[in-house]
C-alpha cells in the first residue's frame, strides 16, 4: 500500500552548509535505492520533507529518520495511504527543492492532501512554511 509521509523538523545546532549538502546526497541516494519519491526543503534552521511510497520501505526510513542526530523536534503533520505518487515527475522522484517552479510545484500536493480530509491546520501549516520559501529569492 502507498502511504505519503509529511514532517517537519529543526536542524541541530551548529549544522552547517557542508552538512546540508551531506544530507542531501545521501537523502537523494537513499530514496533512489527505497524507491521512494517526494522532496525535501531546508530554510532558516527548519527542514520539510514530503515522502511518498510502499509502506513497508517508507515506515522503517521514517522511524530511521526519527532517530536521526541532525535535526530535533519533529513534528509529523501528515501520515495516511494514498493512491498513487505525485513526485514521481521529478526529476529523481525525489529531490532537493532549490529552485521556483519546483516549489510551486508544491502546491499540487497541497490540493489533493486538501481534498485527502487532511486536518485543515496542518494543511496550513505546510502551507505557511512553503509560502516561505517561496518569498526567497533561490
Amino acid at each position: 500500500m502507498l502511504s505519503t509521509i509529511c514532517y517537519v523538523s529543526s536542524a541541530k545546532a551548529g549544522f552547517t552548509f557542508f552538512d546540508q549538502e551531506h544530507l542531501f546526497d545521501q537523502t537523494l541516494r537513499n530514496n533512489k535505492t527505497l524507491e521512494i519519491s517526494g522532496a525535501l526543503i531546508y530554510f532558516d534552521g527548519n527542514f520539510l520533507q514530503i515522502m511518498e511510497g510502499d509502506n513497508t520501505k517508507l515506515l522503517p526510513l521514517y522511524n530511521s529518520i526519527k532517530r536521526d542526530h541532525r535535526h530535533h523536534n519533529i513534528i509529523e503533520i501528515i501520515n495516511k495511504p494514498i493512491k498513487e505518487k505525485i513526485f514521481n515527475g521529478f526529476e529523481t522522484g525525489y529531490t532537493v527543492i532549490n529552485n521556483l517552479d519546483r516549489l510551486y510545484s508544491l502546491q499540487e500536493y497541497l490540493s489533493l492532501m486538501k481534498l485527502a480530509d487532511i486536518k485543515q491546520t496542518r494543511l496550513r501549516l505546510v502551507s505557511n512554511i512553503i509560502k516561505k520559501f517561496l518569498s526567497i529569492e533561490i
